[in-house]
């Protein structure tokens, strides 16, 4: 799915369009997450980000997500000199005429964070099922309870969550007889950088965005390697496992990260992948809860999915509570750890597997296996 295929960058809202839900999440995740990697020890780092002008059309942008960073109350987000730029980033291209430091972005182990967090479900008594793929379902009209077919067998439930991700829209069709949003996949190609290139690159380097995309960046993983992607490109296959990034688009990837690095041209590249994103037709997510059929459709959670997850949570579990009259559902207020830490290690009899507390999971992102394994 989504989660498989990421970039590992955790957002910090500067450029989010306030008064959104994308917004709100992104927010409510921010003291959750910190929290979350503080004590279950996943590795994050709060690397920096500078968004990067090329022209002068470009340089005439930058006050413009300047304003949008205050309007998000991040007021540490500044316009930088050539010169400053250049004391942040070293090794950038002399052909850079000015750039925007965001202090607040970050990489994480995405593979760790998804994982980690189910894990820890775990730890409280839920259940992980995979293997397990929605075929329908329907909703007793006397008890009110889903039924759900599944292919490992039917499973009841007084309440559903549908966060299908890329199946969001077809998920979504056991609930009404059309969906309000349609999945449109939207396919990023990557680039892994040995990790000799990390010296070269010490923030996230961001392009000026376009309508479409927030463009191709180069930055760091929380592993040592570098990374150059996203491409954006609409495809109808929705399945990641399908999916490759070809020769050409590789090439193109990186002549862009030795164009504005040209250190990286020493560097060799060491693997590539593909993720897809579940955009829709609206640029906003799209979750909603239908209390009467005890319902709450999780969907269009596009690029800034891995950043407001635990925001997202926060706001499904608020909504749920708030309307079924039921207390409140908040954080903990800091007179205990929400989180716990997560043993986890390498596992040494199955590579290419990581332990938590014993149990072993086959590691599928690109970024936590080449971090891990293919150092």
């Amino acid at each position: 799915g989504a989660s498989c295929g990421n970039s590992g960058v955790r957002h910090s809202g500067y450029d989010t369009q306030t008064g959104t839900l994308e917004f709100d999440c992104i927010s409510q995740a921010t003291p959750i997450a910190d929290d979350f990697y503080e004590q279950t020890q996943v590795p994050y780092l709060r690397c920096g980000a500078v968004m990067v002008a090329w022209d002068k059309g470009q340089l005439a942008q930058l006050p413009v997500y300047l304003e949008k960073a205050r309007a998000a109350k991040q007021h540490d987000v500044r316009l930088l000199t050539r010169e400053e730029l250049f004391d942040l980033e070293p090794e950038l291209s002399r052909n850079a005429v000015g750039g925007l430091h965001i202090p607040g972005e970050g990489i994480i182990d995405p593979w760790l964070t998804a994982v980690g967090l189910a894990h820890l479900a775990t730890r409280k008594g839920s259940a992980v099922k995979c293997n397990s793929e929605v075929i329908s379902g329907n909703q007793d009209s006397s008890s009110g309870i889903w039924n759900l077919e599944t292919k490992s067998g039917t499973y009841k439930a007084k309440m559903v969550v549908n966060a299908a991700g890329l199946y969001g829209d077809k998920v979504e069709l056991i609930h009404q007889q059309k969906s309000d949003f349609k999945i449109l996949p939207r396919k990023g190609d990557y680039a892994i950088f040995d990790k000799d290139a990390r010296k070269f690159v010490k923030n996230i380097i961001l392009p000026v965005p376009t309508e479409k995309t927030k463009g191709i960046i180069i930055f760091p993983t929380v592993h040592g390697n570098v990374m150059v992607g996203p491409t954006a490109e609409d495809i109808h296959e929705r399945d990641v496992e399908k999916v490759t990034a070809p020769k050409h688009v590789v090439d193109s990837l990186v002549n862009w990260a030795e164009k504005v690095v040209p250190a990286l041209k020493t560097v060799p590249i060491i693997g590539t992948y593909s993720g897809i994103r579940p955009a829709t037709q609206f640029k906003d997510y799209q979750i909603k809860f239908d209390c009467e059929r005890k319902w709450m459709t999780v969907g269009g959670i596009r690029s800034t999915g891995a950043t407001a997850c635990m925001g997202i949570a926060n706001h499904v579990a608020t909504t749920i509570s708030r309307q079924n009259n039921q207390t409140e559902f908040c954080r903990q207020n800091g007179k205990e750890k929400m989180f716990e830490k997560l043993n986890w290690k390498k596992d040494e009899y199955i590579k290419g597997n990581v332990k938590i507390d014993g149990n072993s999971y086959h590691v599928t992102h690109p970024i936590t296996r080449f971090g891990l394994f293919d150092a």
